[in-house]
């Protein structure tokens, strides 16, 4: 029995074998392309372990609340979860994936960025108490998306209700007098609907996938990687990982390439831009001169006071910022 597994349990899979059986927690909805990879993803776990490990994947929050992604998995009331890192979860270093105006590259390459940084910066590690990072794959880039009128300089998005993806978006957004809003994702459309939200700083992934794409009629473009592009991890808790046998562990490490290669983002955000210009959405595309006014903008009050917060918490945040925008500076050479 896994002792640690509160969610999970060791059931019997034929004479001599024992099926040991685990937990997910997806908060996507049932069949939307991050939903979709997840389901792959358990399903090669399935089938590498020739049926000894199952995971049970339950979308749409089902397991864990909005407000329990994240410790839920850590106290074992699931035994994974797909989980975007978030500061307010002590995630302050690993926050430097969400830092915007970096100069993201594409996808695949600055998800490789994040397996680096976890794997050079130890304090990074250090950051996710009891729990694994198993799975790790890259949201295609945020961009701002409103009911009201077409943002192309800051202060068009001034007064402005908007929510953001997490916190650093939203700093980013009160700097241009935006009022930052929190709602639950599931609740976007109801938000949208009495006018509490009038923007949305996300990926259109994720408005499609929400079914809330369509009152958002103005979309602001920040170029390929967006705005930032959020990192989208499965994590495990790290004693239900460590009852495990050694090849099944093998097995949970290696079926993350499975998670990344599964989650098709730029179909998913091209399919959900057709659709916005089929509507008859207006599209502003900003150039590199209008996108460097917005960076101006954050740069004291979110990134320098990102690594100074990181700094004065005894954490390198200087060093691991310097070393992400080393790693984004090779990644987009030619």
């Amino acid at each position: 029995m896994l002792a640690a597994a509160a969610a999970g349990g060791v059931f019997a899979c034929g004479s001599n074998t024992q099926q040991i059986v685990l937990t997910a927690n997806d908060p996507n909805p049932t069949g939307s392309p991050p939903a979709l990879a997840m389901d792959a993803w358990a399903a090669q776990i399935a089938q590498q372990s020739d049926g000894r490990l199952k995971v049970t994947v339950s979308h749409d929050a089902t397991l864990l609340s909005m407000d329990k992604w994240f410790t839920g998995v850590q106290t074992g009331m699931a035994d994974f979860g797909m989980y975007v890192p978030a500061i307010s979860d002590g995630l302050l270093l690993n926050n430097v994936m969400n830092l915007p105006f970096m100069g993201w590259p594409d996808e695949h390459a600055t998800a490789q960025i994040y397996w680096d940084l976890l794997a050079a910066h130890p304090e990074m590690q250090a950051e996710w108490v009891g729990l694994r990072v198993v799975g790790l794959t890259v949201m295609p880039g945020t961009h701002i998306h409103n009911v009201l009128r077409e943002v192309r300089a800051p202060a068009d998005l001034y007064g402005m209700k908007t929510m953001a993806a997490e916190g650093v978006l939203a700093d980013s957004a009160r700097a241009a007098g935006a009022i930052g809003v929190q709602v639950d994702f599931t609740k976007m459309g109801d938000a949208l609907a009495s006018g509490n939200v009038e923007a949305v700083i996300n990926f259109f992934g994720v408005l499609a996938a929400y079914n809330v794409l369509e009152p958002l009629k103005y979309h602001t473009m920040f170029g390929a990687g967006g705005i930032n592009m959020d990192p989208l991890v499965i994590i495990m808790n790290s004693d239900v990982y460590g009852n495990l046998p050694k090849d099944l562990q093998s097995i949970v490490d290696a079926a993350g390439s499975t998670f990344q290669e599964s989650f098709d983002a730029p179909a998913l955000t091209a399919a959900a831009i057709a659709q916005a210009q089929a509507w008859g959405h207006d599209f502003v595309q900003l150039t590199p001169d209008e996108v460097a006014v917005w960076y101006d903008l954050v740069k004291s009050p979110v990134l320098d006071q990102w690594i100074a917060t990181a700094q004065a918490a005894g954490l390198p945040g200087q060093a691991v910022f310097d070393d992400t925008q080393a790693r984004i500076q090779a990644a987009n050479s030619p």
